[in-house]
């Protein structure tokens, strides 16, 4: 009972307190605990403009649609080779060096739609020792051009492309086939074995992965074919709807016949492993249904086993 008359108290004196404060004197106290905010203005210093941010801007590398760069890409585009290749040739001796170089990657693309392979290497020669932005790209392409027809050559001309660049993978590439079209396997493989190290577990590093497993293929040592089907089933799983994912299947069944059956991988473990693969292929493509489907068959091989 006391604590009941305690709190009674208690909500009658703020009650007094609140009626109080509705008197004439509550713009006072209000302004005693809140005082008005000064009418004075107070000085604000400007603002400091923001930094712009030095981004690329492609307008701002935009050439203009007289010079004779964009008109040769502009004949490139409506197919008109032969002009566009005309055009570049007799504009290079009055070109700057910035444009001479672009003129010779330009007449080369030209000389290329038109099937002259000797006019377009003529062309990537010159731009390779021009020391032109766009040189080494040329002297990949001259690579590119001539690794069945003389591997030799595209192996001197790749080999020095291998470095950290934007087209190290594709030199590494190019090597290494030029290395097995002179029948050296060694190091064609040792080649390939460092894209495919140096690729992301993400991918399936098929490009190099690929022709990698066939040439461990044809060693025939156990070592050899065990890893062949390791590069196989990595890119199965990783793009196991495609082309080159349905290719690397029957490859890894082939091989995996020809094994003794005591070396072969488990069947049970390489269906389910494939079958999620599936499952997360179509997943990924929004394909639910087949995905579903394919995940329950994979839930069903992994209760068998």
């Amino acid at each position: 009972m006391k604590r009941i008359w305690g709190i009674t108290g208690c909500v009658a004196l703020l009650a007094g307190c609140l009626h109080q404060g509705a008197g004439p004197n509550t713009k006072t106290v209000r302004q005693e605990i809140w005082p008005a905010p000064s009418t004075a203005k107070a000085d604000i210093p400007s603002p400091t403009p923001p930094i712009e941010p030095r981004v690329l801007d492609p307008v701002i590398v935009q050439l203009s649609k007289q010079d004779v760069v964009m008109q040769v890409r502009q004949h490139i585009e409506r197919e008109d080779y032969s002009r566009a290749r005309e055009l570049a040739e007799s504009n290079l001796p009055r070109a700057s060096t910035k444009n001479k170089g672009r003129l010779h990657w330009l007449a080369a693309e030209a000389a290329l739609k038109q099937q002259d392979t000797a006019t377009a290497l003529a062309h990537l020669r010159t731009l390779s020792d021009m020391g032109h932005p766009l040189a080494r790209w040329a002297q990949l392409q001259h690579a590119t051009l001539i690794e069945r027809s003389a591997p030799t050559v595209a192996i001197q001309l790749s080999a020095p492309l291998t470095d950290d660049w934007a087209g190290q993978r594709r030199a590494r590439l190019i090597e290494a086939r030029a290395l097995v079209r002179n029948g050296d396997i060694d190091s064609a493989i040792e080649r390939l074995r460092t894209v495919v190290d140096e690729t992301s577990a993400k991918y399936g590093a098929a490009s190099a992965g690929m022709p990698l497993a066939r040439l461990l293929e044809d060693k025939g040592d156990p070592a050899s074919k065990s890893e062949a089907l390791a590069l196989y089933e990595r890119v199965i799983e990783k793009a196991p709807l495609t082309k080159v994912g349905r290719d690397a299947q029957q490859r890894y069944d082939a091989l995996s016949a020809s094994m003794p059956k005591s070396a072969r991988p488990d069947a049970l473990r390489t269906a389910t492993r494939r079958e999620l693969a599936k499952a997360e292929g179509y997943y990924a493509a929004k394909r639910y249904k087949p995905a579903e489907r394919s995940f329950a068959r994979a839930l069903k091989q992994m209760r068998v086993g």
